[in-house]
């Protein structure tokens, strides 16, 4: 049975994307913006211009171009670009609308046959384990469980009372994978804004999230017009602690690097003109600090100041590692006094830390040339009876020499 222009209509919306109607249109999207839900902002294919104005909302398969106010769906982005018109009344004449829904059917990659019937000796696509076994919530508590207990304050360094104004205990089941059977988890959780908790424990590979995926919006307890960015939640308690302060400013905690899309669209929301980003120093942390500088460019022309606060742990992870390796660090204290020395293990100074630490090795060698060491003191430079510890490689006329 031949099927009707809104029967056809539903099938490409169903079928095709956006992006590959740009692509066929002659305007690819950038690879960073493919296969994701998020709208985002490119350069009109309506006009030449060099800051990008036309908004694509990819979940919806719509657009609105800023600089020309056109705006609509697949039917009107083909009918716009292609500039189609209604065929003169007659026989055989089409309307632009149905020229349009044309060459959506035969020309994108992913071709809607709207005579064609499914094959019945067509197998179903495959569904993967991880579909069929979401987590499921059971319930939350406050911090109780004394494993739970000793994660945060023996592995984590986070005082208990600190861990419960932001965390919950979260109780959490999913199907076995082999036998069907329900298996039981638990773990130390944030709520998100979507109504989804992201858990972790003690275990390396435990870090999950039951419910929604999303990010965390904390009002601050002292807002000051800024807003400080956490790639994890523990990240945002540890800064806390070394704080030594209950007080902070309107926070973001993004839960993973790939959420960087969601947390520029709440900073845009609030209108923060600075931004301090906590990302790991990882690739992954890199990279976020990356995209969230390049999208905040794209959609407010430089407007917003964006910040690294990496330098701060450099020689570490992320901010919770610093905690657990430094304990006794105050390099978030409110005053101004120095910070308190921290230890510095060898194998963990990055490459620029390691630069940093052979330069002011030269410098001092040049200030205290050998054999006079930086920690001598001034009364030994003065006495006659100075005796090097290695005898040989000292003569007298070398230490009449320093004493001058």
């Amino acid at each position: 049975m031949k099927l009707t222009f809104k029967e056809r209509l539903l099938r490409v919306k169903q079928s095709v994307r956006i992006e590959e109607v740009l692509d066929r249109l002659g305007h690819p999207v950038p690879e960073r913006y493919r296969n994701r839900q998020a709208p985002y902002t490119i350069k009109s294919i309506f006009n030449n211009e060099r800051t990008p104005s036309m908004r694509i909302h990819p979940g919806k398969n719509i657009y609105y171009d800023n600089s020309s106010g056109k705006n609509g769906d697949l039917l009107n982005l083909v009918k716009q670009k292609l500039n189609l018109t209604d065929d003169l009344p007659g026989k055989g004449a089409k309307t632009a609308k149905s020229k349009a829904l044309e060459w959506l059917e035969q020309s994108t990659t992913q071709r809607v046959q709207r005579m064609k019937k499914p094959e019945k000796t067509a197998p179903p696509p495959p569904q993967s384990n991880d579909q069929d076994t979401p987590n499921i919530l059971v319930k939350t508590q406050p911090l109780k469980h004394p494993a739970l207990i000793k994660y945060i304050r023996e592995v984590r360094k986070i005082p208990l009372t600190t861990a419960r104004k932001f965390l919950v205990e979260a109780h959490y089941k999913r199907k076995d994978k082999t036998t069907g059977d329900d298996k039981y988890y638990f773990g130390v959780g944030m709520k998100n804004d979507q109504g989804g908790i992201h858990v972790r424990n003690a275990h390396p590979r435990s870090k999950t999230v039951v419910g929604l995926p999303g990010i965390t919006f904390l009002p601050g307890t002292k807002p000051d017009g800024k807003v400080d960015v956490f790639e994890g939640q523990l990240d945002f308690i540890s800064k806390n602690v070394m704080r030594n302060s209950n007080q902070y400013r309107d926070t973001i905690i993004s839960h993973s690097a790939s959420n960087y899309q969601p947390t520029v669209d709440k900073i845009l929301e609030k209108g923060y003109q600075a931004v301090a980003v906590y990302h790991d120093n990882d690739a992954a942390g890199i990279k976020m600090m990356e995209h969230m500088r390049e999208e905040l460019d794209e959609r407010k022309q430089n407007q917003v100041k964006l910040f690294s606060r990496a330098h701060l742990y450099g020689q570490y992870s992320d901010v919770n590692d610093m905690l657990t390796q430094a304990p006794g660090s105050n390099m978030f204290s409110q005053g101004k006094s120095s910070p308190t020395p921290v230890r510095r293990d060898p194998a963990r100074l990055s490459d620029q830390a390691a630069l940093v630490a052979k330069k002011n090795a030269k410098h001092a060698l040049k200030k205290h040339p050998s054999p006079v060491l930086p920690s001598t003191r001034t009364d030994e430079l003065k006495s006659p009876t100075l005796v090097h510890s290695t005898p040989d490689r000292v003569t007298p006329d070398r230490d009449s020499k320093l004493r001058m």
